[in-house]
């Protein structure tokens, strides 16, 4: 299927799990990520948990089923500060692999690791389309929150 490219409120999307980009310092105190805090307390409780004990290494997938829509964590960041080409692949590839044995059947996300994160929006794109264009489920990548 192709990614459907979206401008909007990413809390209105139609998919079944929202994901965004987070660094491993157990924060979310900015962006996008501070308004998932706000919006799903508990997910945050058990991220920062998983920051806290190292459970969340750069380049890993947090999924919290326990809210609808489900929320995917991807750990683009290592601390606040500029996201990395290599966690932003390496989250990709693991979502490409696992999507299926998470039960993941449609996803939307902001131009992760783009905003905030620091990296170009070009480059973020051409690994979307990449990693994300070929699967067979509905992607929405959304421009604007």
């Amino acid at each position: 299927m192709a990614i459907e490219f979206v401008d909007g409120d990413l809390f209105t999307a139609p998919a079944t799990t929202l994901a965004h980009g987070v660094s491993c310092a157990g924060r979310m105190g900015a962006g996008i990520a501070l308004e998932f805090r706000r919006r799903f307390p508990e997910m945050f409780q058990e991220y920062r948990r998983r920051c806290y004990k190292s459970r969340l290494q750069p380049g890993d997938l947090f999924l919290w089923k326990q809210s609808q829509p489900w929320i995917l964590n991807m750990a683009t960041q290592a601390t606040t500060g500029g996201a990395k080409q290599a966690y932003v692949e390496k989250c990709l590839q693991q979502f490409e692999s696992n999507y299926r044995a998470m039960g993941i059947r449609s996803i939307a996300m902001p131009r992760i690791a783009a905003g905030l994160g620091g990296l170009p929006w070009e480059w973020v794109e051409d690994q979307l389309n990449r990693y994300l264009g070929p699967l067979d489920l509905p992607v929405y990548i959304y421009t604007y929150r």
